[in-house]
Order: structure tokens, then C-alpha cells, then sequence
């Protein structure tokens, strides 16, 4: 169609056709609010930030050049505008608090003046910067006001695009330190240098790991992992199809307004597990280190004394007690393994194959264990058919009884402490009638019933 039109140029027609497509926008604006969640909960000791942040600015670049020349002031003033109201506060609360200037400073270009809303948490700011931030909505708004109202979508969603990965960007580089900003400057500048080489590096890397996975069990591991990865990519090849079962049956064909009731369900149950993410009531005295922790007395007096009861001792769940006493017995009250559990479920071939790539072989004569409890286990397991065993990957519970001394009277008192699987690491090194201290927490409502 376009030989037809001679005036009409390839690129800028395919440029506007992209930008005039609304599925990436849509796109962007589902990912974005996941993103923002995602960040304001994580800990930006585990982000790479700084690497996080290049890659945003990168992108801001991009889309900033693929905008319409005509509105470039806009973009510009709106970025600019909104980096002055968020970086300038944040500087002035570093400056040196010299008694006048600081305080011009501050209400001029900093905070100002704060009114609490009536909605605990909530504050109205009035600055400079302030003001500053609610111009960007106005210029936001004389763009989608273009072309009676058809800038909406022609001129402000790309424009929202730009400067929403802006806003990442500085939000990255706000949690970066000099030292990762340095580390992400030399890594990109390196996978762009050693890109040409990447498959060369890949052969070499394949040549190691396959040095490396010679044994017969390190391959049947490798091949294991490679049948379930290859299940799953099926799997999600076959959803994307429409779930096609020959001529019969496909959701293809399906309307688009089915489809989108589709991705809204699927968009709302990815956002469950966000509410599963621990955060602190705003209420919380952060200022205070005894916030969750009860004290000794009053967790004897409500959990362990003759008149404590089982309503009283709930009412402090998930309190947290310090104490120190004598360790006076360690028992392992349950195990668990779930790769044992799910392989017995599967038919043989497939359990012994799941057992036999995940764990250990007995060994061919089982007389070469000198223990002769792990030699009635060897002959007991082979003459059953397992040739395999996941002991490895056991889980244990551990059950500790500490005796702790109650002050002045000479008495004392025992309670009864749960330990996760870590607890292994260290009980062969703790011995009864030891000193120890203790930090544990109220789990539910029973007397006893602690984690440690």
C-alpha cells in the first residue's frame, strides 16, 4: 500500500504506526504499578540499582528520541521540572544547618511548611518544589489537550512512557552507591565490548560444565532438570497456542473482549502474593528497640506461672522473649522430606530415576558400611528395589528443653523450645547442662509451643 504514495516515507510511516499501537503502552502501564510495589518493599541491598538505573536511563534516552520534535520542550520541562522538585529536597537535607540561611533555604526550596492530614501518615507540603511538582500535571494536561483531545493518546502516552522509566531511573540511582555506580559503568561497557565474543565464551563455558558433570549421577541430574525445564516451555508454548487440541478445541478463536476478561483475572491473581509481603503497621514506634519484645516477667506471669491460662498467653502472639539458661535436652520431635514424599508418589521408573539423579546410591555390597544400623538400612532398601536414597535432603525439627533460673527464689523453670532444620549445623556442638541464651518468639496459644 505504501508504493502507492510516493511522498510517503518507510521509516517515519512505521515509526508513527508503532507509536499510534496502543498494546505496548498497555503493556508498560500493567508492569509498571508491579514494578513500583515490588521496589517500595525490597531491599535495595539485593537490586542491583545501579545497574537497574543505567539500564532505565538508557531506555528514557530511547524513548525520548523516538517522540515528536514538535513537543520536545514539553518532555524536557516536564523531566527537568520534576527532578528539581524530588533531587533539591534531598540535597538541602544534607547541607550544613547554619541558623538563618537554613532556614530561608529550607522553606524556600526544601520541604516547607507541612499540614498533617487527618489520615495518620498523610502530610500536605507547601515549597517551592511543591509548587514545582504540580506543574508537571498542568503540562501533562496541555499535551493531551492537543488536537481536541487526540493528544491524549497520540502525544501523552508516549510522553508518559519517557518519563515514567525517567522516574525509575532516579529512583535507582537514589538507593546506588559510588562504588555500584562505578561497577555498572565497567559492566556495561563490558558486555557491549565482549558481546562479539559471546558465543565463543558460551562454547568454552559448555566445554567446563560438561567436564565438570562426567559422573553418571551429575548427567542424569542434567537430564532430569532439562525434561522438566522442557515440560514447563511446552507447557507455556501450548497456553499461548490457545490451549489447541487439533480441530476440537482452542481459545484462539475467542473474542477479544473474552481475552481481555482473561489477562484481567490472570493481572489481579499475580497481585496476590503482594499481600503476602510483610509490611509493619505505620503505627509502629520504630524509635523503640523493645517494639515486639515482651519481657521475661511478663511471659512468665501470662504464659508459664500457676495462674497463667491459654486465652491470657495468646493474646501475645508473635511476641518475642530474650532469656538465658541451661540447656537441658535436645530431641528431634518430626522430620520431613517433600522430594522422598512426591517421589513415592510417582510409578516406579520415574521415582527411582527422580531418586537416583537427586540423591546417593547404595552402594553394590552393602557389607562395606561398618555402622550396622546403616548396614540393615542398605540391605532393607536394596531388597525392596531402591537402588537410591534422598537422606540428604531430610528435614528435621528439633525440640529443646532449657531450664531457665528464676532470680532470687533459687527455682527455675522449663520450657519448651521448637528449632527449625538450620538447628543441625550446630547440634552436634551443643551439649546438655550448657549455658545458653535464647531469643525466641510466641508462635500460637499454647504454653509451650516457641520458636527459636
Amino acid at each position: 500500500m505504501l508504493s502507492r504514495f510516493a511522498t510517503v516515507d518507510e521509516q517515519t510511516a512505521a515509526s508513527m504506526y508503532m507509536w499510534n499501537s496502543m498494546t505496548p503502552y498497555a503493556t508498560f502501564f500493567l508492569a509498571l504499578p508491579l514494578c513500583i510495589a515490588s521496589l517500595s518493599v525490597a531491599d535495595s541491598a539485593w537490586l542491583l540499582c545501579p545497574e537497574f538505573g543505567a539500564l532505565s536511563a538508557v531506555t528514557s534516552f530511547a524513548c525520548f528520541v523516538a517522540l515528536s520534535d514538535r513537543y520536545d520542550y514539553l518532555a524536557i520541562a516536564s523531566i527537568l521540572i520534576d527532578s528539581v522538585s524530588t533531587i533539591v529536597p534531598a540535597v538541602i537535607l544534607k547541607l550544613p544547618q547554619i541558623p538563618v540561611l537554613y532556614l530561608i533555604v529550607w522553606y524556600l526550596f526544601g520541604p516547607g511548611f507541612a499540614i498533617e492530614l487527618p489520615v495518620h501518615g498523610l502530610f500536605v507540603r507547601f515549597g517551592l518544589c511543591s509548587l514545582a511538582f504540580l506543574v508537571v500535571p498542568i503540562i501533562f494536561l496541555r499535551m493531551a489537550a492537543q488536537r481536541s483531545w487526540q493528544g491524549t493518546y497520540q502525544i501523552l502516552v508516549p510522553h508518559l512512557v519517557c518519563f515514567f522509566w525517567w522516574r525509575l531511573t532516579v529512583a535507582f540511582l537514589a538507593r546506588s552507591t559510588w562504588f555500584g555506580l562505578v561497577r555498572a559503568f565497567v559492566g556495561w561497557i563490558g558486555l557491549i565490548c565482549f558481546l562479539p565474543f559471546a558465543p565463543f565464551l558460551l562454547f568454552g563455558y559448555g566445554i567446563y560444565m560438561f567436564h565438570g558433570v562426567m559422573s553418571l549421577t551429575s548427567v542424569l541430574k542434567v537430564v532430569t532438570t532439562i525434561l522438566l525445564v522442557v515440560a514447563a516451555s511446552v507447557y507455556a508454548w501450548w497456553s499461548r497456542s490457545g490451549f489447541r487440541i487439533g480441530a476440537k478445541f482452542s481459545l484462539s478463536g475467542k473474542s477479544p473482549l473474552s481475552r481481555a476478561a482473561v489477562i484481567l483475572v490472570i493481572v489481579i491473581f499475580s497481585c496476590v502474593p503482594l499481600a503476602y509481603v510483610f509490611v509493619p503497621p505505620a503505627n509502629v514506634d520504630k524509635s523503640s528497640v523493645s517494639a515486639g519484645f515482651l519481657s521475661w516477667d511478663s511471659y512468665y506471669q501470662y504464659c508459664l506461672s500457676p495462674q497463667a491460662s491459654v486465652v491470657s498467653c495468646s493474646k501475645f502472639f508473635g511476641a518475642h522473649i530474650t532469656s538465658s539458661g541451661v540447656l537441658k535436652q535436645v530431641s528431634i520431635s518430626s522430620f520431613e522430606n517433600p522430594v522422598e514424599s512426591f517421589a513415592g508418589w510417582l510409578p516406579y521408573p520415574f521415582s527411582d530415576w527422580l531418586r537416583c539423579a537427586y540423591g546417593d546410591h547404595y552402594p553394590e555390597d552393602c557389607s562395606v558400611h561398618v555402622d550396622l544400623e546403616e548396614y540393615e538400612v542398605c540391605t532393607f532398601n536394596k531388597r525392596q528395589g531402591y537402588s537410591c536414597h534422598l537422606r540428604e535432603l531430610d528435614r528435621y525439627t528439633y525440640e529443646l528443653i532449657i531450664e531457665i533460673p528464676e532470680g532470687d527464689t533459687g527455682g527455675a523453670t522449663s520450657i519448651s523450645v521448637t528449632a527449625a532444620d538450620w538447628f543441625r549445623t550446630i547440634a552436634s556442638h551443643v551439649q546438655p547442662d550448657t549455658q545458653v541464651f535464647v531469643f525466641h518468639s510466641l508462635c500460637n496459644s499454647l504454653l509451650s509451643a516457641q520458636n527459636f
